[in-house]
């Protein structure tokens, strides 16, 4: 049951199709020409005002922590444990607006996640977006569009991206910031895979340093308006993937297995350690998570392109 003067908002998990870097920016960052589509697995925000001025950031699992131990193992404890302070980008994002409001109100935050941790899937920067929403929506503030989009780049190279209601995918370049939509087809099907592992994003980024970008977009926008996905699986691409199995080989033999019951365009999304592939149709896809569950990959699911909601 909500409270009194709260909001919900839902904050979608992402999958890149394609990532190339383009060269390392006078920022540190690296220049990226990246293709990025919302699914539908989703983490729950319920934003609560206080009567104090303090944010609070109060994290579950859905549907139990206890569900993802078992489906974790030994790397549980690491993997569940999110922050809960200043250090928590949708805490951040809530310090964000209200201070943009010029506003002292408190907030608390309450996070049901199924977007698993560590994974590329960009959870953080998800929730961080549908804070920043939420927090503007429940001051009554007017943020016009531009303005949200310089916030949230603030706050990470994603997490502009989770605040496009046009269309389910985008162009991004820059270090992520510069977007531009495009449609993706909801008949698509991916098959994702979530080891029990997450891999640091500043390691993997330093381990593909040497690697030069020649890869190209190609027709990879129009296969994915047409839910094409044998064009799809020919052209997308992942720069960080061999990096990232060099830091983590398991995810080489993931891949092959998801190869071996079919997927097709198997590959990692983000810097991981997701990995993701395409199924012919629903069917093949339930099919496919069936086959990897009993192969010991416990957090497996199917996800569709979807348009975020405003």
């Amino acid at each position: 049951m909500s409270e009194p003067g709260s909001i919900r908002v839902f904050a979608p998990a992402k999958l890149n199709l394609f990532l190339e870097l383009l060269g390392k920016r006078p920022d540190g960052y690296h220049e990226l020409e990246t293709v990025m589509v919302a699914v539908n697995r989703y983490d729950r925000i319920q934003i609560i005002p206080r009567d104090d001025p303090q944010i609070r950031v109060m994290t579950r699992w859905h549907p139990s922590n206890a569900v993802w131990r078992q489906h974790l193992g030994q790397s549980a404890s690491k993997l569940l444990e999110l922050p809960s302070g200043p250090s928590n980008l949708a805490y951040q994002a809530a310090q964000l607006m209200r201070r943009h409001c010029q506003s002292q109100q408190g907030f608390e935050l309450k996070i049901e996640k199924t977007i698993p941790a560590g994974a590329g899937m960009g959870g953080a920067s998800s929730d961080a977006a549908a804070v920043l929403r939420g927090v503007a929506g429940a001051l009554n503030a007017k943020v016009a569009p531009e303005t949200m989009h310089d916030l949230a780049a603030q706050l990470g190279s994603d997490v502009p991206f989770f605040l496009n209601t046009r269309y389910p995918a985008a162009i991004a370049r820059g270090r992520g910031e510069r977007l531009q939509p495009i449609p993706a087809s909801a008949s698509i099907f991916f098959v994702v895979v979530f080891p029990p592992r997450s891999l640091s994003t500043a390691e993997v980024y330093r381990k593909c340093l040497d690697c030069p970008g020649s890869a190209r977009l190609g027709m990879l926008s129009t296969f994915l308006k047409k839910g094409d996905t044998r064009g799809l699986a020919g052209i997308m691409f992942n720069r960080l993937q061999q990096a990232a199995c060099g830091l983590f080989p398991e995810l080489a033999g993931l891949l092959r297995q998801m190869e071996q019951i079919g997927l097709a365009g198997c590959q990692l999304t983000g810097s991981g350690s997701a990995c993701f592939g395409l199924a012919q149709h629903r069917w093949h896809a339930q099919r496919a998570v069936a086959q990897l569950k009993a192969r010991g990959f416990r957090v497996a699911f199917v996800a569709n392109p979807i348009v975020i909601a405003a």
